[in-house]
C-alpha cells in the first residue's frame, strides 16, 4: 500500500506574506471609501452633482432692474389727459383733466365713496333749522401754493363764478346774513327722522339791508336802490316771484323753482361743468337728474360774508345743497383768468407748465417718500392714449363713465373701477295702468328668460334703483339690488293675435350691443317686436314729452350725489311721471328724511333705519313705470411697471398716488 503525503508551505514563506498584506490593504481601502460616502458633501467634494461654472462678470449677473422703492425721491409717473383751452379749474374741463386737478385744487367739501360729505377746506358747515341757509367756516391753516391764505372771499368768488357759468347771473350779497341765521342749527351731516317741511321765509328780509359790493359785477349794478337801503339785482325780482306768499300761505317747492328756471340759450341743456372724454357717450346731455340739479342752482338767493363766515341763502329749503360746495377753490383774482399757465391751488401737488401746448407736470408740495413728479401728457383722442399705454409710454390711464364701458372687457390689464353716481333705466310710457302693466310684463318675461339682470346690464354693473350700492343709507344691504322675482306667469299677461311693435327711444350714441341683443328676446316673449328710435340730444326732452312711443332708455348722471328722490323729481320735472301722486305719503316722507349728502345720524339704530329706508325704496318704485338696469363707473388702468393701488373715488381717482411703486429702470 502506497501512502500519499501533502506538501506543506512554510509558515514564514514570502508568498504567504505578500497575500496577507494585499488583503489588508484592500480591506483598509474599502473601509475608507465606505466612511467617505457617509460624510456630508461640499461643492469641492461632490464634483459630480455641482460642477464648477465658468466665471461671469458681476455687472452682467442681474436680469431684472432693481425696484424703484417709495423712498426714491425721483419717482415720476406718466398720466394721459386731454389738452385744454385754459388752465382755470373753474371753467369746463375734460373729466380726465378734472381727475388730475383734484390733486392740485381743493374744494370746501368732498363726497367720499359712500356718499358722506367730508370737510376739506371748510372747518365746519351747518344748516339753520329751516334748511334755507347754510353757514361755512374756512380753515385758518389753509394756504395756497403762492403762500397766501385761503380766504372766505376766495370761496365766495369761486362759487359765484360757477353759478354765473350755469345760470348767467350771480346771487346777491347780504350785509348782515348772520341775523337771518337761526340760533338752532343742524349739521349737513345729520338727518331728521321726519322729512323737513318747507317753511315760509320772512317777507322781503333782505330789503332792510344794503348789499355788499365786493364782487366787481355787483358793484357796477346801476339798479341798486341806495336811497331805500336796498340792494337788488336780477335775482331780487326772482326772489319776490318765487318766495312763498305771506298772505296766501302758499309754499313754493324746489321743484317749482326748477320748473320755472330757464338759462341762456348758449348754456341751456348742456353739461356745463365737465366735458366727456372723446369718443364716449355723455349721459349728462340726456339726464333729467343732471338738468334738475343744475337748474336748482337758481334756488341760491344770496352768497354773503360776515365776520369771515360764508353764508348761502336759499329761496326754499334744499337739504342737498351741500354738494354745491364741491367746486375747486382758487384765489379770487384768478376766477376769470384764462391766460395764466399756473393758477395757485391748495392741494398736495402744484402745477409746473411744460414746454409745449397741453403738457404740464405736477410736483409734490411737501417732501416725503414715494412718487414726487407726475408728467401729464396731452392726447386729443382716447384711442391714441390707449395705444400709448399699450406701448408703455403711459403709466396710468383714467377713463370716465362715458368711455369705461368701451374698454371694460380688455384683459391682461390691471384695472381699478370706481362706482360713479350714474344710473340707466327702462321707462315705460303711457297712462298709469298701461305703463305699470307694461313694466310688469317685462319683469315676468325677464324672470322666465334664461339670463340674469347682470347680463342685461353688461358691460355695466346691474342696479335696480338710482342709488350707489355702497351708499350709507343702505347700510350694506345687498338685497336692494337683487333681481326681481315674478309672482305670476307670463301667460297671465300674454297678448293674443299678431305681434305688435314696441317703440323704444334710445339716446344717440348709447348703443351697447349686448343690451339690445338681450332686450329683443324678452320682448319676443311678450309677442312684441322691438323697434329702436335713436334721438339726438337737442331733441331728447321734447321727444320724451310727446308720449308717442312705448319706452325709453333713461341715462342719468348726478352732479355729485345720486339720490332716489331727486331722480324721481327729475322724471316729474321732465313731464314723464308725477310719482308723488301715486306713492304713499309716509313712504315719501321716509325717503325724504335721508337726503343724499348727510352721513348717519346716531338718533336711530342702523338696523331699524336700514329696514325702513330699503322697504320704502322698493315700495315707492313699485308705483313708478321704470325698471332699473345698471349703474355707471369710472376706471383706471395700471401699467405693467406700476405696483400698488390708489384709494380715490369716481372723479378723484388719484388719491394716495404717491404710494405707488415703479419698477421701471
Amino acid at each position: 500500500m502506497k501512502i500519499h503525503e501533502v506538501e506543506r508551505t512554510p509558515f514564514f514563506s514570502a508568498k504567504r506574506l505578500f497575500q496577507t498584506r494585499v488583503a489588508s490593504l484592500l480591506l483598509t481601502c474599502s473601509i475608507l471609501i465606505f466612511l467617505t460616502g457617509c460624510t456630508d458633501s461640499t461643492p469641492d467634494q461632490n464634483v459630480m452633482t455641482e460642477p464648477s461654472l465658468p466665471s461671469v462678470p458681476v455687472d452682467t449677473l442681474a436680469t431684472l432692474p432693481s425696484p424703484r422703492l417709495p423712498n426714491d425721491s425721483a419717482l415720476t409717473l406718466r398720466i394721459a389727459a386731454h389738452p385744454e383751452r385754459d388752465m382755470n379749474p373753474l371753467t369746463p374741463k375734460h373729466t380726465d383733466t378734472q381727475a388730475v386737478f383734484s390733486l392740485v385744487y381743493e374744494p370746501l367739501m368732498r363726497m367720499d365713496e359712500d356718499g358722506r360729505m367730508e370737510l376739506v377746506l371748510a372747518e365746519s358747515a351747518d344748516f339753520n333749522a329751516s334748511y334755507d341757509m347754510l353757514r361755512i367756516k374756512i380753515r385758518d391753516q389753509a394756504v395756497f401754493h403762492d403762500g397766501n391764505p385761503v380766504r372766505v372771499e376766495d370761496a365766495r368768488a369761486c362759487l359765484n363764478e360757477v353759478i354765473r357759468q350755469v345760470t348767467g347771473d350771480v346771487p346777491r350779497a347780504l350785509e348782515s346774513p348772520a341775523s337771518l341765521f337761526s340760533d338752532e342749527i343742524v349739521q349737513p351731516s345729520e338727518s331728521e327722522s321726519e322729512p323737513i317741511k318747507t317753511l315760509p321765509q320772512d317777507p322781503e328780509p333782505t330789503e332792510k339791508q344794503p348789499q355788499e359790493t365786493d364782487d366787481p359785477e355787483q358793484g357796477t349794478d346801476d339798479s341798486s336802490d341806495t336811497e331805500n337801503g336796498t340792494a337788488e339785482n336780477g335775482d331780487a325780482e326772482h326772489d319776490q316771484e318765487d318766495s312763498p306768499d305771506p298772505i296766501s300761505g302758499m309754499t313754493t317747492t324746489l321743484r317749482d323753482i326748477v320748473a320755472k328756471t330757464t338759462f341762456t340759450d348758449a348754456l341751456d341743456g348742456q353739461r356745463i361743468l365737465t366735458f366727456p372724454q372723446e369718443g364716449g357717450f355723455d349721459p349728462a346731455e340726456y339726464s333729467t337728474l343732471y338738468q334738475y340739479r343744475m337748474r336748482a342752482l337758481d334756488n341760491i338767493d344770496s352768497v354773503s360774508i360776515e365776520e369771515g363766515v360764508l353764508y348761502l341763502g336759499f329761496h326754499v329749503p334744499d337739504q342737498n345743497a351741500a354738494q354745491y360746495l364741491t367746486f375747486p377753490v382758487i384765489p379770487a383774482s384768478f376766477v376769470r383768468n384764462t391766460t395764466s399757465l399756473v393758477i395757485p391751488g391748495s392741494g398736495e401737488w402744484k402745477i409746473t407748465p411744460g414746454g409745449f401746448h397741453g403738457y404740464y407736470s405736477l410736483h409734490r408740495v411737501s417732501s416725503g417718500k414715494g412718487i414726487s413728479t407726475i408728467e401729464v401728457l396731452p392726447y386729443d383722442r382716447l384711442l391714441d392714449a390707449v395705444r400709448a399705454f399699450d406701448e408703455g409710454d403711459i403709466d396710468l390711464l383714467f377713463m370716465d363713465e362715458t368711455t369705461a364701458p368701451l374698454y371694460s372687457s380688455r384683459s391682461r390689464i390691471r384695472k381699478q373701477r370706481f362706482e360713479a353716481p350714474g344710473h340707466f333705466a327702462l321707462y315705460f310710457s303711457g297712462q298709469k295702468d298701461s305703463a305699470i302693466e307694461a313694466r310688469d310684463r317685462f319683469r315676468i318675461a325677464l324672470g322666465e328668460h334664461p339670463i340674469t339682470v347682470n347680463e342685461l346690464a353688461a358691460p355695466h354693473e346691474s342696479a335696480r334703483f338710482p342709488i350707489l350700492k355702497g351708499d350709507w343709507r343702505l347700510f350694506g344691504s345687498i338685497e336692494v339690488h337683487s333681481r326681481f322675482d315674478p309672482t305670476v306667469s307670463l301667460t297671465a299677461l300674454e297678448r293674443t293675435g299678431s305681434s305688435s311693435p314696441f317703440v323704444l327711444l334710445v339716446p344717440e350714441g348709447f348703443l351697447p350691443a349686448r343690451l339690445f341683443n338681450r332686450l329683443e328676446p324678452i320682448f319676443l316673449l311678450q309677442n312684441m317686436q322691438l323697434e329702436i328710435e335713436v334721438v339726438a340730444a337737442a331733441d331728447w326732452f321734447e321727444k320724451l314729452r310727446e308720449d308717442d312711443y312705448d319706452g325709453a332708455i333713461l341715462t342719468d348722471v348726478a352732479l355729485c350725489a345720486l339720490d332716489p328722490v331727486e331722480w324721481l323729481d327729475g322724471l316729474d320735472g321732465a313731464g314723464l311721471w308725477s310719482w308723488r301722486e301715486y306713492a304713499d305719503a309716509s313712504l315719501i316722507a321716509t325717503l325724504e328724511s335721508l337726503p343724499a349728502c348727510p352721513v348717519i345720524s346716531d338718533e336711530e339704530s342702523p338696523e331699524v333705519r336700514d329696514a325702513q329706508y330699503t322697504s320704502a325704496l322698493r315700495s315707492v318704485f313699485d308705483t313708478v313705470p321704470v325698471l332699473g338696469i345698471g349703474g355707471l363707473d369710472t376706471m383706471v388702468w395700471y401699467g405693467s411697471d406700476v405696483q400698488g393701488t390708489m384709494s380715490g373715488t369716481w372723479n378723484a381717482p388719484y388719491k394716495e398716488i404717491e404710494r405707488l411703486t415703479l419698477w421701471r429702470p
